[in-house]
């Protein structure tokens, strides 16, 4: 579980990195260079840029990339966040899947003991389909591990089954933002947790 969370870490890590400019294209063409004033000259070939209308290299047309902030809540005595990486295929302009991860921090602050930490961890895939341009259905199957609070055992591992959808930010850019809605149909999160069945995210993609 934690090696898919690196990897998708990583694959994130170097989309940001790479350039955004959209009038770059990658491909070759042909250049003659004149040997002297009487020579014909010789063709030699030279990479350029090719890039889609978005801007994202050719490489990546087929592929998209995104990071969530999942369920943020704060209180006097609690605070929660998650950070979850994922990288898709899109079969065509609707359809795609991938792999998905997510890490849950909670802290609680206590007043009369030292402070609680603890790590939540999942890894799964998840199926997207996009309609009217804006929003998508999501579908995702993952194994959930919690970091117990008040067990002996040192974690509890439970699938995880999210149905629901969401909204993308209509772009031309290959950034964007989006907000996604889910339901836990097992009930294994509100069973073990004692959590309503819901998950909301909010995050960044790349070429979505």
């Amino acid at each position: 579980m934690k090696k898919i969370l690196g990897v998708a870490v990583l694959i994130i890590f170097a989309i940001m990195m790479s350039s955004t400019d959209v009038s770059a294209q990658y491909g070759k063409k042909k250049k003659r260079t004149e040997k002297d004033s009487g020579s014909r000259g010789d063709e030699k070939t030279e990479k350029v840029e090719v890039r889609t209308e978005k801007g994202t290299p050719i490489a990546l047309e087929k592929f998209w990339f995104g990071l969530n902030v999942g369920n943020p809540f704060i209180s006097n005595n609690i605070f929660v966040m998650g950070l979850g990486p994922m990288a898709a295929y899109k079969f065509n302009n609707i359809f795609s899947a991938g792999l998905i991860g997510d890490i849950n921090y909670t802290l609680l602050w206590r007043q009369n003991s030292p402070n609680e930490n603890y790590f939540d961890l999942s890894a799964g895939v998840f199926g997207r389909a996009k309609f009217f341009r804006a929003f998508y259905a999501h579908a995702e199957y993952n194994i959930t591990s919690l970091d117990n609070v008040s067990t002996l055992e040192p974690r509890t591992n439970f699938p995880v089954l999210l149905v629901g959808g969401g909204y993308s930010s209509p772009s031309y850019t290959a950034w964007g933002y989006e907000a996604t809605l889910l339901f836990d149909t097992l009930g294994n999160l509100g069973r073990v947790t004692n959590r309503i069945p819901i998950t909301y995210r909010l995050g960044i993609t790349y070429n979505f």
